[in-house]
């Protein structure tokens, strides 16, 4: 049996744009950073659109100006939070769930 293929949503699209971006030379910088950069504000923009969804920017926070983790919030294997980066992760998340009265 053939099953009728859905058209892609926009979360749909979204994740295929991200999945299928154009790839580094350094693996733990797996997008570069004029991608990166038009990425963040594609999402930015598609959450605008949605009154019940929110952006939260944890790349800018979480990483240096050239891209990499900053080390202060990662495990060793540079791509795990510490707890100093699940620190930081609930400070910028606690004024969107201040916003949605969330506790």
């Amino acid at each position: 049996m053939t099953r009728a293929r859905k058209k892609p949503t926009r979360w749909g699209r979204l994740f295929s744009y991200l999945t299928e971006g154009k790839e580094s030379h350094i693996s733990k910088r797996p997008v570069e950073p004029d991608s990166r950069k038009a990425m963040k504000e594609g999402i930015r923009k598609m959450a605008s659109e949605h009154k019940t969804t929110h952006f939260c920017d944890l790349y800018t926070a979480l990483a240096n100006e050239d891209g990499l983790p900053k080390p202060e919030y990662f495990a060793a294997d540079k791509l795990h939070m510490n707890d100093a980066g699940h620190t930081k992760w609930a400070e910028l998340l606690s004024p969107i769930f201040e916003k949605l009265k969330l506790q």
